[in-house]
């Protein structure tokens, strides 16, 4: 009941919270059976969620047991299909409490149950992936051999990655690989256990490979976080209105750029990296950001219009919606110290503000008239969406006055940003102009 409560409210807050969710392959998930998921790990709990709303099989997870503080959170913690894993401190208490715990998941899997694991161990919220831990194989074949191999437990690998781990109206990508199975992999295991577990580690990491945008070097994370900036700027890759966009191109172009980084020689990093630098800079400098600068920006008169005629709705949207959201900030604010933890405290607690306060809203307007009262929760929640997009319009036109004062008063600083604009781009993109254009660019 209580997971089903959570799956609904979550779904209804994150469709606010990302602006789009892409995401492929779910048709490899069975219908019934046991099935393992093994996924990257970028946003600790907001991980399982994206996926435990996506899948529609109830799906039970393993999650670090610092998150089990009490007794009362551990039986919540516990009716979300959560379930605790120990670090590897190799001491006999956290020995113990693993082994109950890999005996429960044990029980799902042998039921024809969901796991979610992230063999990783613990959440980065950088473009890498990290090796793969044995655990999840090892757990499957004590599975299979406790039930004489009934089952062929697929592994389904899936790559999850974020526009940015915590911030709002952005893009995260979910795509589903092709499994492989235990079976496969059972006479070997028979002949040499760990040989054969520390080989399905380099197997799944291939597989989860694939889906994630994965940069090798981790000195050059940061770089590529600004090239893909750049890029996502420049390029629409919606479909159609939905918020769930069932493409994969958006990942292929974006791990073109992840793969051109990777393939890049070390001096050809240093002189890009000089060169997203002083970009980056001067767009500071200026107050200006690169969405402004690609092709596609532009501020309409209709949008100057309806920035004075929708100020009125602006106001009231305001006033009813941002108590809750702004005391979920501050309780994102005060208690997070991870980024990894940031978007799923953040989401959570300003969802569950928010029910509160329309509760509130209605209780309140209910003194005066039922009528009022039955009105003013939709209105609530359509200023709210309408909140949302003004500020997005606010925050257009004031970067549109200040590019065009720009380049009323110093064009030359406009084109000296764009060509430093278009090098990024085609030093990611193209594998024809890199070294001398970059190093023309960098003196």
């Amino acid at each position: 009941m209580l997971y089903r409560f959570a799956k609904t409210l979550m779904k209804a807050a994150l469709r606010f919270f990302y602006r789009r969710v892409f995401i492929t392959g779910l048709e490899v998930i069975p219908a019934d059976g046991p099935a393992i998921i093994i996924a990257n790990h970028p946003s600790s709990l907001m991980d399982a969620a994206l996926l435990g709303l996506l899948i529609k099989r109830p799906l039970y997870f393993l999650t670090r047991a610092d998150v089990f503080v009490s007794k009362p959170v551990n039986f919540i913690l516990s009716l979300l299909h959560m379930i605790p894993v120990q670090s590897h401190d190799n001491d006999r208490d956290s020995i113990e409490a693993n082994s109950k715990s890999f005996e429960k998941a044990a029980g799902i899997l042998s039921k024809g149950g969901i796991l979610l694991f992230f063999p990783e161990g613990n959440s980065s919220t950088g473009h890498k992936l990290f090796p793969l831990r044995k655990g999840v194989f090892r757990l499957a074949f004590q599975t299979a051999f406790m039930n004489d191999f009934k089952y062929n437990i697929p592994f389904i690998p899936v790559g999850i990655n974020y526009e940015h781990p915590a911030d709002a109206n952005k893009d995260v990508m979910i795509h589903f690989g092709e499994p492989f199975f235990l079976n496969d992999y059972r006479e070997k295991y028979e002949a040499n256990q760990q040989a054969t577990l520390l080989n399905m580690t380099k197997v799944g990491f291939q597989a989860l490979e694939k889906n994630v945008l994965h940069i090798a070097d981790t000195a050059a994370i940061g770089l590529a976080e600004d090239c893909l900036t750049v890029y996502r700027n420049n390029y629409y890759f919606f479909t159609k209105a939905a918020w769930q966009q069932a493409t994969k191109r958006k990942f292929f172009l974006e791990k073109t750029i992840c793969n051109q980084i990777n393939q890049m020689t070390s001096e050809d990093l240093g002189l890009l990296k000089k060169i997203t630098g002083d970009y980056f800079s001067r767009l500071k400098l200026h107050c200006l950001s690169d969405r402004t600068l690609c092709p596609a920006f532009s501020f309409s008169t209709l949008k100057k219009l309806l920035l004075i005629v929708a100020a009125p709705l602006f106001i009231a949207g305001w006033l009813l919606n941002a108590i809750p959201v702004l005391a979920g900030k501050m309780i994102a604010d005060k208690k997070v110290y991870r980024i990894d933890f940031y978007s799923w405290i953040f989401v959570t607690s300003s969802a569950l503000l928010y029910i509160i306060w329309l509760l509130m809203l209605f209780a309140g307007f209910s003194l005066t008239s039922v009528k009022y009262a039955a009105a003013v929760v939709p209105f609530a929640l359509l200023s709210g969406i309408l909140c949302r997009a003004y500020k997005q319009w606010l925050r257009d036109y004031k970067q549109y006055r200040l590019l065009r004062d720009l380049k009323q008063s110093h064009p030359h600083i406009i084109d000296h940003l764009q060509t430093l604009r278009l090098t990024i781009l085609s030093s990611t993109t193209y594998h024809s102009l890199i070294h001398q254009q970059l190093l023309g660019l960098a003196r």
